[in-house]
């Protein structure tokens, strides 16, 4: 079964928290032991932390979970997901829905960019401080990452993660990404083969 760690569950509440939710309540309702999150090295169902992560976004009404400065509201990702469906390969996909993001919203900007055989997936939030454990931008890149691969029916090998912070949960960190992480970068990016941007789509909403 797979599992997620302390420091994801604590840290994905702390933009609830600051909006004032009871987050005993939303611990409650995901069925997460809040004598187990004092373990460090405890571990959670996927199942259970996806349903926190859900609770928490429909609570706040706000998809960015409480880490920006301007929420996105619900169903927001579910539209653009939709609208993406309609390209032919990967990279109309990617194009379509990063175009989708930086159109409605100021709080995240995304970026693709091709050097050579390196495809680069940079986002830059406008106020990086709110995210201050570094929490939505590691989700953000993890649901883009496992978005893409669904659609095209493979999992997309990463190159290289590159992050301007230095993670809090090292271990964990790497459990999410599985490739080489460089911690001195001026960007939060993910790399990978451009290969992929010429899959098919497999997958579709339609």
């Amino acid at each position: 079964m797979a599992t997620i760690g302390t420091h994801y569950i604590l840290s994905a509440l702390g933009g609830a928290r600051k909006k004032g939710v009871d987050t005993r309540q939303l611990l409650k309702q995901a069925r997460i032991s809040e004598l187990q999150l004092r373990n460090p090295r405890a571990r959670f169902p996927v199942e259970s932390v996806a349903k926190l992560y859900s609770s928490i976004a429909e609570t706040l009404n706000d998809e960015f979970m409480g880490f920006t400065e301007t929420p996105i509201k619900l169903g927001t990702f579910a539209l653009m997901a939709e609208w993406v469906s309609y390209s032919h390969n990967l990279e109309e996909l990617l194009h379509r829905g990063i175009r989708f993001y930086n159109q409605i919203n100021n709080e995240i900007k995304v970026s693709l960019d091709v050097e050579g055989e390196h495809v680069y997936f940079t986002s830059e939030f406008n106020t990086p401080e709110l995210d201050f454990e570094h929490f939505y931008i590691e989700y953000w890149h993890v649901i883009w990452h496992r978005f893409a691969s669904w659609y095209i029916g493979k999992p997309i090998k990463l190159i290289g993660a590159y992050i301007n912070y230095t993670p809090i949960d090292h271990e964990e960190f790497e459990l999410l990404f599985r490739c080489k992480t460089n911690q001195k970068s001026k960007f939060n990016r993910l790399v990978f083969h451009r290969k992929y941007l010429e899959e098919p789509l497999i997958k579709t909403t339609r």
